[in-house]
């Protein structure tokens, strides 16, 4: 006999599953930083990382109800089971109770829902951590670009443009003690 709270939440919990796994390979593809578009990175970061937290907050609430649930389906199994003992005129002790109420299919199915809850709230906040890394990563990248670390020129015509600079300065420095000889 399947639980009264059992029946309600399988066919949910896979719309659900299917939901999040698209909303976490398409957040995974936010990830990435274009050093190129540094100003559209920054406008959408916090609508992402404010999307991606939300999402968080609602797979915690799905996984406490699955807590929930587990407790409120291993009650009606304790009850049912206790009941179909009486009506057998069966004495049972509570380990028995225990160890059928394990065993039970909708006490092992609200198990496996929990778990599923628990994976999704960990890879959740794995994003989200994520989020929270890129966010220091575009402070970062932007510092760089502030200071011309990503000037127009390649490595090596900043490298003679150093050169240069340096030359004039030796120049002019000299210049400057010939004049106060």
């Amino acid at each position: 006999m399947e639980s009264k709270v059992a029946k309600k939440t399988s066919a949910k919990n896979e719309a659900t599953a299917l939901d999040l796994q698209q909303f976490v390979e398409q957040h995974e593809s936010g990830l990435s930083i274009d050093k190129n578009a540094l100003d559209e990175a920054l406008l959408t970061q916090t609508e992402l990382f404010y999307r991606v937290s939300r999402e968080l907050a609602n797979e915690t609430s799905r996984r406490d109800a699955a807590k929930d649930r587990v407790k409120i389906i291993e009650a009606e199994v304790d009850e049912m089971i206790r009941l179909d003992a009486a009506e057998e005129g069966k004495k049972v002790t509570e380990s028995m109770i225990n160890s059928q109420k394990l065993i039970h299919k909708d006490v092992r199915n609200a198990y496996a829902d929990m778990i599923i809850h628990n994976r999704n709230v960990a890879l959740l906040t794995a994003l989200k951590e994520s989020y929270l890394q890129r966010s220091y990563a575009l402070k970062e990248l932007v510092s760089l670009y502030l200071a011309s670390y990503y000037g127009d020129g390649s490595a090596g015509r900043s490298e003679e443009a150093r050169n240069r600079r340096y030359d004039e300065t030796r120049r002019e420095m000299a210049e400057e003690r010939k004049k106060r000889r």
